[in-house]
């Protein structure tokens, strides 16, 4: 079919998708949001509101592993045997590894430390990504600035496993930087954001017994070297709790700054849960929305001026059969692929699911964020690359169908 009629098609499409939607239930019984909306709109939600559409990108060192993840290659949920292995990824093409003893998961997590000192995204490229978002139709641009490794893509103050430092010498100095001033020098002038994860898992505050980036780091003890969340408790040990709260409270303070000065912040809640693991997120977004008040945050444990839909919010065909419609404005997390972060042996979704769950998502009244792993050179996958072209094909055409929804 001629790429003419398939626009014209899609265009079809959307009216009919548009239409189905006006008549679903505002709110559906499988999924509701438990957290109150905020009593008023934030000074920044004008522009959140209207934005529709986001790209998250996730770069890490990881991406050198054909199918890591920061919990796929460093979390056991209890402790290895020989009669129940934990399944990691590493670094073969047959993608696991099976630790069977707590040796083993010593040896592995110091090769996953050493990644940050491998890892060369030479052909990152801020100015082209921010092109990249815009041609999707993309208001806002998120990055990742932590992830639940630790490793931080800005040179910061408080940590040594980080870009610009001795444990990344082959990465650009600071790619949070130069994606932010990319993002101001567009002419479509996108709103900057970042991905903050609150675990950290080579924080020795937060698990204890690891140091970032050191090839000595081993568990202290085979009994706390297991599990995803904190491996002590903090109401024991209030000290070491402290410390990881001042750790992060810090970092956020520098993403408020310049030369980042984000408009959107993220707070991953995975792994930091229960009243006695608080984070005093609610400080932090204060402390955030003092130098920058139009700033718009979100926290996935429950605080925050939107909800996130965490995958729920995703198409029936790609096995998610929950509508995500809470009760205040709400943003669609829906990975390109299989993944959100990059693996090599990820799948794309073809354009056009990319384009329904789009519709679905702006249809209900929600943000649409797309997110995408760069691969380890920080380049976009090649077959990334084709669907999202599709889509921006797609967005020139009926953009405005999109945007201008209300």
């Amino acid at each position: 079919m001629p790429v003419a009629a398939r626009l014209a098609l899609a265009a079809t499409l959307l009216a009919t998708l548009l239409r189905a939607a006006s008549a679903t239930p505002i709110m559906s019984a499988a999924y509701r949001s438990t957290t109150a909306a905020p009593p008023t709109p934030p000074p920044g939600y004008r522009w959140y509101d209207r934005a529709k559409v986001g790209l998250q990108l996730s770069f890490a060192p990881s991406s050198q592993w054909p199918a890591a993840s920061a919990k796929r290659a460093l979390v056991c949920a209890k402790p290895p045997s020989e009669a129940a292995p934990c399944i990691l990824a590493g670094p073969s093409a047959a993608l696991d590894t099976n630790i069977t003893n707590a040796e083993e998961l010593s040896k592995h997590r110091r090769e996953y430390w050493r990644l940050s000192r491998t890892w060369e995204p030479s052909e990152f490229n801020a100015t082209a990504l921010v092109a990249l978002a815009a041609s999707i139709g993309a208001k806002y641009i998120v990055g990742t600035a932590v992830s639940e490794d630790g490793f931080a893509l800005w040179p910061s103050k408080v940590s040594s496993y980080a870009v610009g430092l001795a444990d990344a010498p082959k990465a650009p100095a600071d790619m949070l930087a130069e994606l932010s001033a990319a993002a101001r020098a567009s002419p479509n002038r996108p709103k900057f954001g970042v991905h903050y994860a609150k675990a950290h898992w080579g924080l020795p505050s937060y698990w204890r017994g690891f140091d970032f980036g050191r090839n000595e780091s081993v568990p202290a003890a085979p009994a706390t070297a297991f599990g995803e969340g904190a491996n002590y408790m903090a109401p024991s040990e209030p000290d070491l709790w402290l410390a990881y709260v001042a750790y992060q409270q810090a970092q956020l303070s520098e993403l408020s700054a310049e030369p980042y000065a984000i408009d959107l912040l993220r707070l991953g809640s995975k792994f930091v849960v229960g009243p006695a693991l608080d984070t005093q997120v609610t400080d932090s977004i204060k402390k955030l929305r003092a130098a920058r008040p139009n700033a718009m945050a979100m926290d996935e444990g429950g605080w925050g001026d939107f909800d996130a839909g965490d995958g729920r919010c995703a198409l029936p065909e790609e096995g998610s059969h929950h509508l995500y419609l809470p009760q205040r404005k709400w943003e669609c997390e829906h990975p390109i692929g299989k993944h959100s972060t990059y693996s090599a042996s990820d799948v794309y979704k073809p354009a056009r699911v990319l384009v329904h769950a789009l519709v679905r998502t702006v249809a209900r009244g929600g943000n649409h964020l797309l997110q995408l792993g760069l691969g380890p050179s920080g380049k976009v996958d090649e077959g990334a690359a084709e669907q999202l072209e599709l889509l921006g094909r797609w967005m020139a055409v009926n953009s405005e169908a999109i945007t201008s929804s209300r």
